[in-house]
């Protein structure tokens, strides 16, 4: 798939998840992991480390709908401390739209190289030029920042790990001290080098039939639920 298409379809997914309050949740969930099952398993990996890094905001999620959402208590009865029935499903749906768009970001990523991201943004961009703006400094911002945080990584794992007896916030500390100062030195001590940033062809027509579709489907079950 063209990598315009995949940086569209990703949008139309994401603003369907927005709107949504359930149904066309757990339908794009489907898609995504539809998507997943086509192309490799394996790129769940990096998925799944990324949840596990947003686990207290799933648990503020659920703290605030579960519980802080006027309807009926769970289990029935009158309990006070009993989360509610509608909190449970808004909840529920706020958490699995944030899975599914950390999982649809995170398929991108893995089947999208980096210049060919760069090159969708900036054939994505091109209206901005008729309106005076230079949308190439865009894509060279976004490539540069793409290999600092590939730079940045690899000198967080190069790092050795710390022996001494501290708490993990201290030591987490003073990794991001040490981060800090190699990143500040290699940006010192860097030469300059020439960026070429490519316009991506226009896709093949048929190709967008799949956000278009996926757009149509996904407003089907938007509707559903306003009427449902």
């Amino acid at each position: 798939m063209h990598p315009v298409v995949r940086v569209i379809s990703l949008i139309v997914l994401g603003s369907a998840m927005a709107l949504s309050q359930g149904r066309a949740v757990w339908f794009a969930t489907s898609l995504v992991l539809a998507m997943y099952v086509a192309t490799s398993t394996t790129h769940l990996a990096p998925a799944l480390k990324m949840l596990r890094r947003m686990r207290w905001l799933f648990i503020s999620i659920v703290g605030f709908y579960f519980w802080f959402t006027p309807g009926e208590p769970l289990w029935g009865g009158a309990s006070n401390w009993l989360p509610s029935v509608e909190g449970l499903q808004l909840g529920g749906a706020r958490i699995a739209a944030l899975v599914t768009l950390v999982l649809a970001v995170n398929l991108l990523l893995q089947t999208t190289s980096r210049d060919a991201m760069v090159s969708a943004v900036l054939w994505l961009t091109k209206p901005l030029h008729w309106l005076g703006f230079a949308h190439e400094r865009l894509a060279v911002r976004l490539s540069l920042v793409f290999e600092a945080v590939r730079e940045v990584q690899s000198l967080y794992a190069a790092m050795p790990t710390s022996t001494e007896r501290r708490t993990p916030l201290a030591r987490f500390g003073e990794r991001v001290a040490t981060l800090f100062e190699q990143t500040l030195q290699r940006a010192d001590t860097q030469e300059l080098h020439e960026l070429h940033v490519d316009i991506s062809e226009n896709p093949p027509w048929y190709q967008w039939l799949y956000p278009l579709l996926t757009a149509i489907a996904l407003l089907a079950v938007l509707a559903s639920e306003r009427l449902g």
